[in-house]
């Protein structure tokens, strides 16, 4: 089974679901006919200059991003409640800089009873191998600050700790 393959098999595609930083390499692509939103950092004319250039990217299979995130609450910049059926979100929870309101933002977009599918990547394999993880304290302290944008002191760490593998 693809990666593809299993991260669609938990969800009822038939739904109506929001995909979260689809970028160049959506998992559920409208073109195929799934019935989904998109929320991205771009729009999709930026997404296709900011890849251009970047060797091995479709850029056809970027797709119209629905909502655009400035970095604050999933929930405030969509402007709905209860209305998807399931939330995909591929590599996107270790960029965000606040985890927990993530998850309530989420929460309060999903149905009763819809899924959140989170596929996140194994630091042991990746540029962040160094890094050091993150702390329940870390994740309960930028809750607290409400951060909408990483601090310095977490930008510095990912470049100070950053690999090339």
């Amino acid at each position: 089974m693809t990666r593809t393959e299993l991260l669609l098999s938990l969800i009822d595609t038939n739904g109506f679901g929001l995909e979260i930083g689809p970028g160049f390499n959506p998992l559920l692509p409208k073109a195929a006919g799934y019935r989904v939103e998109t929320l991205d950092h771009a729009t999709k004319e930026d997404l296709i200059q900011k890849y251009a250039n970047a060797p091995g990217v479709d850029l056809s299979r970027i797709e119209t991003v629905d909502f655009v995130s400035t970095g604050g609450s999933i929930q405030a910049t969509i402007q709905k409640s209860a209305c998807y059926d399931y939330i995909v979100a591929s590599h996107v929870i270790e960029h965000t800089p606040d985890l927990l309101g993530f998850l309530y933002d989420c929460e309060s977009l999903l149905k009763p009873g819809g899924l959140l599918v989170l596929a996140v990547p194994d630091k042991r394999f990746s540029f962040d191998v160094l890094r050091p993880p993150s702390t329940a304290g870390d994740v309960l302290q930028a809750h607290l600050d409400g951060r909408a944008r990483s601090t310095p002191g977490k930008v510095f760490d990912e470049i100070a700790y950053n690999v090339l593998r």
